[in-house]
């Protein structure tokens, strides 16, 4: 058995984003309450992922993974010791980074010299106010806070070393064309640096636990053949870079790396499993499964 991805999960539901299509809370949800690492199944979590020729570790979370950043270094400590993995990205909305600037500064950097390489910062578009809708505003549409300025985050994380994804969830009125795809690709060339894209449909999964996050994420579903169309339009448009075994593709658009990308976890018919899973002291394959357990 082959996995893409190593994910490895930090913290518990907490967020701080207000995504009306949150996946967390439609899925299964695990016993999160323990802070401590089980030391041993996480090396036998990170073995495993070695031998199955894992390159990369992404640390995630059921909410928001820099609302908990002790443990985060906690992961990372280990990680370093033993030299599992060269890549390793942490997945991020990333509102946090700018509210306190020196700290985080501090924090990140220490991060990097234990080996994280990648930020993987979680959008919806490329302008501020249409993030702000998404992640910051509550139900009835008054500000929580503000969004803080994406070119400007992007800035402060390159200063520091990392290299950046923008993972851009596809929802309706938002990056939901061809023409709004290469929107974003030129922003992302404006800010004059070399940025990794990957972009994906939001997607329901088979089986929803919150009956009101599924219905507002119906609601912001772009629909297939809208869909079909923007993977044509990047297939006229690019060169295939590689295929991944879940579906994923990279492209080259005009020299800008660019990811197409679905939101699903297991495709049964393939020796490669899109990811390992650490979570809740288990080591799993899938997150709407709870029966998909390996340790």
């Amino acid at each position: 058995m082959k996995f893409g991805t190593f994910s490895i999960v930090v913290g518990n539901n907490a967020c701080n984003a207000r995504c009306d299509f949150c996946v967390a809370k439609m899925t299964e949800q695990f016993d999160l309450s323990c802070k401590s690492i089980d030391k041993r199944i996480f090396n036998v979590a990170c073995r495993l992922a070695d031998k199955a020729d894992v390159t990369t570790a992404l640390i995630t979370s059921k909410g928001e993974p820099t609302l908990f950043p002790d443990e985060i270094t906690d992961y990372l400590d280990v990680l370093h010791t033993n030299r599992y993995f060269p890549l390793i990205e942490l997945q991020t909305n990333g509102l946090v980074f700018l509210q306190d600037k020196y700290k985080w500064a501090e924090t990140l950097k220490a991060w990097e010299i234990m080996g994280l390489t990648t930020i993987a910062l979680s959008i919806v578009h490329y302008e501020n106010s249409m993030n702000q809708k998404i992640y910051c505003d509550d139900n009835v549409g008054r500000y929580r806070f503000d969004y803080p300025d994406l070119t400007e985050t992007i800035n402060f994380l390159v200063d520091l070393g990392f290299s950046i994804r923008l993972n851009c969830i596809g929802i309706k009125g938002y990056i939901d064309t061809p023409q709004k795809v290469r929107d974003l690709l030129v922003f992302v060339e404006g800010t004059g640096h070399e940025l990794q894209v990957t972009w994906r449909p939001v997607q329901m999964p088979d089986e929803s636990r919150n009956d009101i996050i599924a219905q507002q994420t119906r609601e912001l579903e772009i629909s297939q053949p809208d869909i079909s169309y923007i993977h044509h339009s990047v297939e006229l448009n690019g060169t295939v870079l590689y295929k991944l075994p879940h579906g994923a593709t990279v492209y080259d658009i005009d020299g800008q790396n660019f990811c197409l990308s679905n939101c699903l976890t297991i495709q049964p018919d393939l020796d490669e499993i899109r990811q390992l899973i650490y979570v809740d002291g288990h080591i799993r394959y899938d997150w709407q499964h709870r029966g998909a357990i390996i340790l």
